[in-house]
């Protein structure tokens, strides 16, 4: 009996079919003069550091690589990257 349920299971998704992933994002390249959204950022490795209040001259932490800018909604920061 369990075997036959077993069976049965495996027959209704084998005819269901199994979902597609869904097609990976973000891994195109900014629009020309334009920042990098936070999912372009992480498929590249990097991550995303927001700007601190009114302090524009922090960008990325020592020792990373400023990738490009970010912008999230209305706030902006910059894609950073450890070598």
């Amino acid at each position: 009996m369990l075997a036959a349920m077993r069976v049965a299971l495996l027959i209704i998704l084998f005819a269901c079919g199994s979902p597609k992933p869904p097609p990976k994002v973000g891994c195109d390249s900014p629009e020309p003069g334009g920042a990098m959204t936070q999912e372009q950022c992480t498929c590249r490795g990097g991550n995303v550091t927001l700007a601190k209040g009114a302090s524009v001259e922090l960008h990325c932490e020592m020792g990373e690589v400023e990738l490009a800018t970010v912008k999230l909604g209305i706030e902006g920061g910059w894609c950073c990257k450890a070598p």
